[in-house]
């Protein structure tokens, strides 16, 4: 895979600028004419709340070639606004053309959790975790950048196109072959494949899940929680895994890690008798469950993968502990928020949207109200429930909005 991250450009739409001075550096910039901008802005910027001014004055120090000048304009952009995600980026930018990844990918996930559809963080993330060897990362965020790139005619865009087509072609032909050989019964050669298909495209569930439920059947219950798991990584939306795992653990005679994960999927629906089956063997498994069991290695653990930008296993392990145990029930459901939000930043990002929109509808801001329809319209999953409310919302909007200025006339 191609380890070159893309270069730092703003995006600032231009009636979204309002300050004059800052319009004017802008165009200074995009002349490419940095040291002029920077003349216009370095006196200024102090008063700049939305560290927009102090984001360009950073970005001109990083095309003249100060890397130590952009650091310090961008970490005063940010103490001034937070959310001035374009800040983070540049950071993150610093951070990786000094091989420090891991700094880097710290900055460019804040920066997503502020702007998810934001397609350079993501293909800089994919990058990134390339360079980690973390393929299922790397393809994650290359698709992800896919989805929300605006310019498909871009060398970038032609480049990772290629590149998953080619990845899931390759996938798509030992999937084939694996199921072929299941129709001969020749299971481990099926393993092989499937095995194979997932190292070259690694997001296919529905491949994980069976590889499971083959180790299940051969009794190999380690590798059948690992790739349950690995489903969960794929699509966490796919809560029945939780309980495979669960009846996985109780074969192993773990018994704590069984009701751990019965409990996590009964608490994911939040009513109680629904899955009363479910909800007898989870209370079977706590009456076997040991007194003496070290629940702190969970936490433990969890602090661990965090700390190493493990999300997903971090949030795991944090889940199992949370049910296990009621000791650091503060930092636990602060870490859970947090990587919440760094794993699934548009889905975080689309409840507060909501929120949001239906605030501004009800106190007369019309227009903002639709802005903000418009971009959950490209957060939200497509046909999802969340975005059949923002398309019908924006759609009553702007029958409001006519309504008035026809009442007007």
């Amino acid at each position: 895979m191609d380890e070159e991250t893309q270069d730092i450009e703003l995006e600032v739409q231009d009636d979204a600028v309002t300050d004059s001075n800052l319009r004017s550096a802008l165009l200074l910039y995009q002349k490419k004419s940095y040291s002029q901008a920077l003349g216009m802005l370095v006196s200024t910027f102090e008063q700049d709340k939305t560290g927009m001014q102090a984001t360009v004055i950073g970005n001109c120090y990083q095309k003249l070639g100060s890397a130590s000048d952009a650091m310090h304009y961008w970490r005063k952009a940010v103490s001034q606004n937070p959310t001035c995600y374009q800040a983070f980026l540049g950071l993150g930018s610093v951070a990786y053309s000094q091989n420090n990844i891991k700094q880097a990918l710290i900055y460019w996930h804040i920066a997503l959790s502020i702007r998810p559809e934001d397609a350079q963080i993501n293909y800089n993330l994919a990058t990134a975790y390339s360079r980690r060897d973390d393929r299922f990362l790397a393809i994650y965020y290359y698709e992800k950048f896919l989805k929300f790139s605006k310019s498909q005619e871009s060398k970038d865009y032609r480049f990772v196109t290629k590149m998953i087509a080619t990845l899931r072609s390759k996938a798509s032909d030992l999937i084939r072959k694996g199921s072929d050989a299941v129709g001969q019964n020749n299971i481990n050669l099926a393993v092989q494949f499937y095995v194979k298909a997932l190292s070259n495209y690694p997001l296919h569930p529905k491949v994980v899940q069976h590889l499971a439920k083959i180790f299940v059947c051969d009794r190999n219950f380690p590798k059948a929680i690992e790739y349950y798991k690995m489903a969960l990584k794929i699509d966490d939306k796919l809560k029945v895994c939780l309980v495979d795992i669960a009846n996985a653990y109780v074969a192993k005679r773990e018994y704590e890690l069984a009701y751990a994960y019965f409990m996590r999927f009964l608490a994911s629906y939040g009513k109680s008798g629904k899955f009363a089956e479910v909800e007898r063997i989870a209370s079977y498994a706590k009456s076997k469950m040991s007194t003496s069991y070290d629940s702190l290695k969970h936490f433990n653990a969890a602090v661990e993968h965090e700390n190493n930008l493990r999300y997903r296993e971090a949030l795991d392990e944090y889940e199992t502990f949370k049910v296990l145990s009621n000791e650091h029930a503060e930092r636990v459901e602060e870490s859970i928020k947090k990587l919440c939000l760094m794993i699934y930043p548009e889905r975080e990002l689309v409840k507060a949207l909501i929120k949001k929109a239906d605030e501004y509808s009800t106190n007369g801001k019309y227009e903002e109200a639709i802005a903000l329809c418009e971009r959950l319209l490209v957060l939200a999953v497509l046909n999802s429930q969340e975005f059949m409310w923002a398309n019908k919302k924006r759609q009553e909007l702007r029958y409001t909005i006519f309504r008035h200025s026809e009442g007007k006339k």
